[in-house]
């Protein structure tokens, strides 16, 4: 794989019950995956039985669709390894993509940082996107009894509301209320409408709605929207952005947004979850015409006007 593009892994949270499986499973006998490597924890149960075709080692299948489905055997650094070796020696198809779907009280910032950090993966892998499910029956309930569905929500870049068919009237509109009080920055969907291309689809630069973000918190977890109108010095900008992620990285679920700056006359996406910082894009236009700093930090015990203070002094 040396000298090719970096293949994007793609990760699946979702609370216990929340039906990760159930979707996952539904879109792995799409052939739009057929290029793609699923890997689940070694509780998963996808039913992957119908389709299987051969094995290429005891725990790797491969379906009628062409994906290549295989368990976790250790950690993910070395599932990704062991897959990236067996399609190196042909023992397995190639594939474009992986999905990894995490087990139901993961946290996706980890999983991310290893992704993007690890020697080991280095030029092999990178992070893509997030996907998390949330039950549309239990989810109230999981979200405000369990850190673990609020994290993973918030960590998301796009969140898929599941068992709507079986849950009761109005329970779409509220539970996508409370979704987004948590994370107001990540499109909220029916499972019906999710296809292959949603699953794996990059990931957004700037968030979908931004401008609406606004303030919203539940249980511990804030969604402060930042906005300053006067161009800030990038070099403060990333200063305090540096600072605040090496501080308090474990507490920054997710930042993300756009700045405007004094040396560049085109607006800055940045992006990134608790120690990760994603390199800055350049944009070709401001997502609304508006140019101003707009960002969205996610975080537990970080109090907003803190945040805006400490934007506003670095980057005068």
């Amino acid at each position: 794989m040396t000298g090719r593009a970096e293949i994007p892994v793609h990760v699946l949270a979702g609370f216990l019950g929340s039906g990760k499986t159930t979707l996952l499973n539904r879109l792995l006998a799409s052939p739009a995956l057929g290029d793609s490597a699923v890997i689940v924890n070694e509780f998963g149960e996808v039913a992957v039985d119908h389709a299987l075709i051969t094995e290429a080692a005891e725990e790797t299948m491969i379906l009628n669709s062409g994906c290549i489905c295989c368990s976790i055997r250790g950690d993910l650094v070395d599932s990704l390894s062991d897959l990236a070796g067996r399609r190196r020696a042909g023992l397995v198809p190639s594939f474009s993509r992986v999905i990894v779907e995490t087990t139901g009280l993961a946290d996706p910032g980890p999983i991310l940082q290893t992704l993007s950090t690890d020697p080991a993966l280095a030029g092999r892998f990178r992070a893509g996107s997030v996907t998390a499910t949330v039950d549309a029956v239990n989810g109230s309930s999981q979200i405000d009894r369990h850190g673990e569905a609020r994290r993973q929500i918030a960590a998301a870049d796009r969140i898929v509301l599941t068992k709507l068919d079986i849950a009761g009237p109005g329970a779409e509109a509220a539970l996508a209320q409370t979704v987004a009080r948590i994370n107001p920055t990540a499109p909220v969907m029916p499972g019906a409408a999710v296809d292959a291309g949603t699953l794996t689809a990059p990931a957004s630069p700037v968030p979908g709605r931004i401008g609406d973000a606004g303030h919203g918190s539940h249980r511990g977890i804030a969604a402060h929207c930042l906005v300053v109108e006067r161009p800030l010095r990038w070099a403060g900008f990333v200063r305090w952005l540096d600072s605040l992620t090496a501080l308090r990285g474990a507490d920054v679920l997710r930042i993300k947004g756009v700045v405007h700056t004094r040396e560049f006359d085109f607006p800055v996406a940045v992006n990134g979850i608790h120690h990760l910082l994603h390199p800055p894009l350049a944009l070709e236009a401001w997502p609304d015409g508006r140019a101003e700093t707009r960002l969205v930090v996610i975080a537990e015990g970080i109090d907003r006007i803190d945040l805006r203070r400490g934007l506003e002094a670095a980057g005068a």
